[in-house]
């Protein structure tokens, strides 16, 4: 269920998406799933913040946090995609910006379960910024995951972008 959840999330069906994590988090939560839990408020927050409800998303990503408190991953995903992200979504650079900073201290080691949600969006902001220069992003691209179509996703335009700021 909480992979149907977060295909939901990526095909833009933030309702769906919400509604599915909200049964399984029910069944998660009556069964003692902790990890579960915590999964299901973080797909639960994701999908509260690309809709723009930036104040329930940040409750039940507290939630997410709070159930799987020693989960690094999962804390890095909370702040880069559901913060980071919901931030972009809101057009609120600033905010994006700290919370991606927020994901890379949460999880400051190579991640191993997920990708690093926040490399890509972050060298996207540095670069409309002009302070990521081509190599940079060509270098950070190399180090993620071949074939990863979220790193590739913003990477690219972080890329695209740099090599216009540097002519």
């Amino acid at each position: 269920g909480l992979n149907l959840a977060a295909g939901w999330a990526m095909t833009g069906q933030h309702r769906r998406c919400a509604g599915v994590a909200a049964e399984v988090e029910t069944v998660a939560a009556r069964l003692g799933l902790g990890p579960l839990q915590a999964g299901c408020a973080f797909m639960r927050g994701v999908a509260d913040a690309f809709d723009g409800s930036q104040a329930s998303a940040g409750n039940h990503l507290t939630r997410a946090l709070r159930l799987a408190p020693d989960d690094a991953d999962l804390a890095s995903g909370v702040w880069a995609i559901g913060h980071g992200i919901g931030a972009l979504v809101a057009e609120d650079r600033a905010r994006a910006r700290n919370a991606f900073a927020r994901a890379r201290r949460s999880a400051p080691e190579r991640h191993t379960l997920i990708l690093d949600a926040s490399l890509g969006p972050g060298l996207l902001l540095d670069a409309l910024a002009g302070t990521a220069a081509p190599d940079a992003v060509q270098t950070a691209w190399q180090a993620e995951a071949h074939d990863a179509r979220w790193s590739a996703l913003w990477l690219r335009a972080a890329l695209a972008v740099a090599y216009a700021h540097a002519g």
